[in-house]
């Protein structure tokens, strides 16, 4: 989840001046985002891909659109007075490779107020076989409602997309099989969660799902910090209820526990049904204690009724510090660099001083590792890359076992 703190792009940089008027003008408050989708092939426009805006700061969908024949959608974003805000995109269409990969952190961008931001998103085209997509609407219309497919044989797997002003929603690229359907967002219930099929001779399936205002359940609580030793402590952290099929932030629910509070939460309207809990999500150099986790096998699920009041605390440890090339906290978008073998440094928490050794993962755009990282789901790190523990630095490829080299203009994200 911290990824979207180390992230890097490689461009060259200019510096130009501004200037001003004598007097202030009335600041503006609204972005506008202009999104370009593209197949990567041929340079065409694709149509009628499903485009999500997300904060980047707190991983909630924020809007969500299809683009038109020529390729184009376009977002308005009230930044409630905030000069600029931070957000990222997930781009998918029938018989292409979604953007990013679903395993993959989004990229951030920054979008100003008074200004329009343009994005341009290239989609793969895939090779799909046995496999359709799934649209419909939500009653009454509700605006940025996540919807999750979940196959009826197998909850663990899910697929989601997010409705639109119109409460419409589509959902690409499913393979062959029966799935249920339900809408989720803080005040609101499902009134029964329809099952949909999709084979060779019915490739799209249509539902409507039926919501209605819920008072929902409260989780309540407070997180805690094994030390604070060397720590920079947030003004706040934060608690979020993720989909456990598709481990995306459900929107709305997300809250902040203030320093100033003794980082207490109170999270309400959280519809009945089952969730990841998630503390620190945000980008605050702090992580839930990864011994916490390890020793309390599904501290992480919860379960809500209607109208329960739940306590959930949360324990947190300082997370290692990425020194450059990184971007601050107060910004997610990424550290911009000139050089093709940048010299990654970082500074190792204390609680991390029992570690044999550290791990480097160098990710691409798309979520593929390219430099380092593990062998699959074991412990061993690729090419046994293995560096000391402590405080220090790496350069790009000093084994010379990477993957590829890094390119201009290109984007890529990396931790340890």
């Amino acid at each position: 989840m911290k990824t979207l703190a180390l992230c890097l792009v490689l461009i060259s940089l200019a510096i130009l001046p501004s200037c001003g008027d004598d007097e202030p003008a009335a600041q503006p408050t609204i972005a506008t985002i202009s999104v370009t989708v593209q197949n990567s092939a041929n340079a065409q426009a694709v149509s009628g891909a499903n485009v999500i805006l997300y904060n980047s700061s707190t991983g909630d969908a924020v809007k969500q659109a299809l683009t038109g024949s020529n390729g184009l959608c376009s977002f308005s974003v009230d930044l409630a007075g905030a000069g600029f805000g931070t957000f990222s995109l997930r781009v998918s269409a029938q018989g292409y490779s979604p953007s990013p990969a679903a395993s993959a952190t989004p990229v951030p961008f920054q979008a100003n107020a008074g200004q329009t931001t343009q994005r341009s998103v290239s989609l793969t085209p895939a090779t799909l076989t046995d496999a359709g997509s799934i649209s419909g609407k939500v009653e009454p219309a509700v605006d940025n409602m996540m919807i999750v497919a979940t196959l009826t044989n197998d909850a663990t797997v899910g697929y989601q997309s997010v409705t639109g002003p119109d409460g419409s929603f589509v959902i690409f690229n499913l393979p062959y099989g029966s799935y249920s359907l339900k809408a989720i967002k803080k005040g609101y219930v499902c009134s029964a969660n329809p099952v949909v099929t999709i084979n060779a001779s019915a490739t799209s399936a249509n539902a409507t799902i039926s919501v209605s205002p819920a008072a929902g359940a409260v989780m309540r609580g407070a997180l805690s910090i094994n030390t604070t030793a060397g720590v920079v402590l947030p003004a706040y952290m934060d608690v979020t209820l993720l989909d456990p099929a598709t481990m995306l932030p459900i929107p709305g629910l997300s809250v902040k526990a203030l320093q100033t509070s003794n980082w207490a939460y109170t999270m309400t309207g959280i519809p009945a049904g089952t969730y990841k809990a998630w503390a620190t999500f945000g980008n605050d150099n702090l992580v839930m204690d990864p011994d916490w986790v390890r020793k309390n096998p599904g501290i992480l699920d919860v379960t809500l009724t209607n109208m329960q009041d739940l306590t959930k605390n949360f324990n947190t440890t300082p997370s290692f510090v990425t020194l450059m090339p990184s971007n601050p906290l107060t910004n997610l978008e990424p550290a911009k660099i000139t050089n093709l073998t940048p010299t990654f440094q970082w500074k190792q928490p204390s609680t991390a001083s029992s570690a044999n050794y550290l791990v480097i993962e160098v990710r691409d755009a798309d979520g593929a590792t390219i430099w380092g990282g593990f062998v699959g789901n074991t412990l061993s790190p690729t090419n046994g890359l293995q560096i000391p523990k402590g405080d220090g630095t790496i350069v790009y490829n000093s084994d010379g076992k990477a993957l590829k080299a890094l390119e201009a203009g290109k984007t890529y994200q990396w931790k340890m």
